[in-house]
C-alpha cells in the first residue's frame, strides 16, 4: 500500500493508481485503513480485466496510455521500469496528441509547465480569432487549462482538513503555475487565509507529525512474502514487527494525546488500531 501511494504522489498528473479490493474484509474496515493510511488513489470493491490472471497477492497490472497491457505481476520494481518507460512515450495529457500549429509557443509553454496563467488568458482572447484554425487550437487547449486549474483550487479546499499539506502544497501549485490569472489569484488569497487559521495550522502540524509516524511504519513486513500485513489479527506478523510496532505506538500515542480533536489524531487512532495496540 505505501508503496502505491508514494507511486501515485510522485506521477500524480501522469499516472492513475485504481487498486480493486479482492480479500474477505468489511467496506468500513477498508474505509478506514485506507485514511489511516492516506491512500490517494481510488479503491474499487472487486474488479476485473477478461483474459488477465488475477491469481496472486499483491498483484499488479500496468497499461499504457493507449489503454495496452505492458506489465503484469508483483508491484515491484520492474513494474516501475514499466511505467517510467509508459510515461515517456505518452504525449504531454495537458497538450494532448494533436498538434499544434497556431499557439505552438503557448503549447510548448504548457508542456514545460510554464506560464499557465499567460497562456490561459491568450488562449481566451485567440478563441475569438477571426482565423479557424486559430480560434480551433485556442479552444482546445482552452478545455485543457481551464479545468486543469479549478481542478487543483477545488481539490485544494476539498483536502484542507483531511490533508492540509497537500492542500497547500496544491494552492502553492496553483498560485505559482497561474499567476496573472483568476485562478493563480484565487489560489493566493486561500493561502494567506490558511497561514493566520490557528485551526486550520494546528491541523497542519498534526498531520505532519502523523506523516512521519507514517513514513516510519512502512519499515512494517508481512510474516511472509505473498502474505498480507496483518498486525491486528496475524501473530506472526506482530512479532515479526515487533520491535518497529514497540517504537511507533508512544508516538501515536502521544500524536493523539497533543491534538486531541484534529482529523490527524483520529487517523492516528485507527493506525493504532490496526497495530494492534
Amino acid at each position: 500500500m505505501p508503496r502505491l501511494v508514494k507511486l501515485q504522489e510522485e506521477h500524480k498528473d501522469k499516472v492513475v493508481v485504481i487498486g480493486p479490493h479482492c480479500q474477505n474484509v468489511g467496506q468500513t474496515d477498508v474505509v478506514a485503513l485506507c485514511k489511516s493510511w492516506k491512500v490517494n488513489f481510488t479503491i474499487t470493491d472487486n474488479g476485473n480485466v477478461n483474459g488477465i490472471d488475477w491469481k496472486g497477492i499483491p498483484k499488479s497490472f500496468v497499461f499504457d496510455h493507449k489503454g495496452q497491457l505492458i506489465f503484469n505481476g508483483r508491484p515491484d520494481s520492474d513494474m516501475e521500469k514499466k511505467i517510467e518507460a509508459a510515461i515517456k512515450a505518452a504525449p504531454d495529457w495537458l497538450v494532448g496528441e494533436e498538434p499544434y500549429t497556431k499557439l505552438r509557443s503557448q503549447a510548448s509553454a504548457v508542456a514545460a509547465r510554464k506560464g499557465l496563467g499567460k497562456a490561459l488568458a491568450e488562449c481566451r482572447t485567440l478563441a475569438a480569432d477571426p482565423d479557424p484554425a486559430t480560434a480551433q487550437e485556442a479552444k482546445r487547449l482552452l478545455d485543457r487549462l481551464d479545468p486543469y486549474g479549478k481542478d487543483l483550487l477545488s481539490n485544494a479546499r476539498t483536502l484542507e482538513w483531511s490533508d492540509p499539506a497537500k492542500a497547500l502544497e496544491l494552492y502553492a501549485k496553483a498560485s505559482s503555475l497561474f499567476q496573472g490569472d483568476t485562478i493563480g489569484t484565487d489560489a493566493a488569497e486561500a493561502l494567506k487565509r490558511l497561514k493566520a487559521d490557528e485551526k486550520f495550522q494546528k491541523e497542519l502540524s498534526a498531520s505532519q507529525a502523523l506523516s512521519r509516524v507514517r513514513d516510519a511504519a512502512e519499515g512494517l513486513k508481512p510474516c511472509r512474502n505473498g502474505n498480507p500485513l496483518e498486525l491486528a489479527t496475524c501473530e506472526a506478523c506482530k512479532k515479526k514487527n515487533a520491535a518497529l510496532i514497540g517504537s511507533l505506538v508512544p508516538g501515536l500515542r502521544a500524536l493523539m494525546q497533543k491534538y486531541a480533536g484534529t482529523n490527524a489524531a483520529k487517523d492516528a487512532e485507527t493506525l493504532l488500531k490496526s497495530m494492534g495496540g
